[in-house]
């Protein structure tokens, strides 16, 4: 196993902590909206159960990994009842919107720093042309953060600069609102983390995401989409991906992205059958000491779709 100096390195990761408090980076977002956007819960006519693994620097001591799980439905489905046809608001104002359900968890450990949070999804949407969706979610629920001080051994341990970070917890929101049909999706979300230190600002703990994207290419049997990204963290510089991906035949998708932190990935994503598919990323930094002695960053998940009565391979409103 590689290994960089210990203590430069848990320095580098104990201020990310403290100072930003960051999101997990995911890869596969592409392929889980509801990661980045509480909006898209629920959004297309099946339920979806997402489970995926990311590895960054991986053959690092210590390096930071992600494990999460999200599932959403929406009401319809638990109801028994198809969504009906989308008609413009114009010509039908009794239009019914629809609603989804969802919910998610992620496991973020950088070293001996660890993230657990657990949230609920809401969301909202309305048909405003034949196959446009106007929706707004909301998220909320508990974070918890935890410094597992027996794998560090510290010259001061009563040191109250390594105590603050046992044993927190947090309220967290998210807001989001999204645009979205075949060929073309917009959307922008909040996250705020509520802290219980007096002395921090709420606003230390607000990220913004804004993502848009577009088919280039919309045929039966090959598509060409270009997405982008955009992620403003209040204590970090601002980060865009910018994407680009091809899907064969609604069987074989893959794709390429540039992440403005010089970052390069390369993404997957095979249908094994009418309900199961699998994805998969690698991802390598430029011009960083620490991807150099890395393996480079691995991301996998598999997803399941259930109910899903039209055979609906390739989202139809986040892809």
């Amino acid at each position: 196993m590689k290994t960089i100096r210990l203590i430069p390195f848990l320095l580098i990761l104990l201020s990310i902590v403290s100072m930003a408090q960051q999101r997990p980076q995911y890869q596969h977002y592409i392929q889980n909206g509801m990661l980045i956007n509480p909006a898209i819960t629920g959004i297309e006519d099946f339920l979806s159960a997402r489970v995926g693994y990311r590895k960054q620097w991986s053959g690092i001591e210590g390096a930071p990994s992600t494990a999460y799980f999200s599932i959403q439905t929406p009401l319809n489905i638990l109801t028994n009842r198809r969504k009906k046809p989308f008609l413009p608001i114009a010509n039908n104002p009794k239009v019914s919107p629809q609603h989804g359900i969802g919910a998610t968890f992620f496991n973020d450990q950088i070293g001996p720093f660890q993230q657990n949070e657990w949230n609920l999804n809401y969301a909202y949407h309305l048909p405003i042309s034949p196959k446009t969706l106007l929706s707004a979610g909301f998220s909320g629920g508990m974070q918890s953060n935890r410094l597992n001080q027996n794998m560090l051994n510290f010259a001061n341990p009563g040191d109250p600069v390594t105590g603050q970070f046992s044993n927190q917890h947090h309220t967290v929101v998210s807001l989001g609102l999204w645009l979205s049909n075949e060929k073309y999706f917009s959307g922008i979300s909040l996250f705020n983390r509520f802290s219980n230190q007096s002395e921090t600002s709420p606003s230390d703990h607000q990220h913004f995401l804004f993502s848009a994207g577009y088919k280039l290419v919309f045929l039966p049997k090959f598509e060409l989409a270009t997405s982008t990204l955009v992620k403003y963290f209040s204590t970090l510089p601002l980060t865009t991906d910018f994407n680009l991906t091809a899907g064969f035949n609604q069987k074989i998708w893959a794709g390429i992205s540039w992440r403005t932190a010089n970052e390069f990935i390369l993404f997957s994503r095979l249908l094994v059958n009418d309900y199961l598919d699998v994805s998969y990323s690698y991802a390598t930094g430029l011009g960083n000491s620490i991807s150099a002695n890395s393996h480079g960053n691995h991301e996998i998940s598999i997803g399941l779709r259930l109910f899903n009565r039209d055979k609906i391979f390739c989202p139809q409103h986040f892809w």
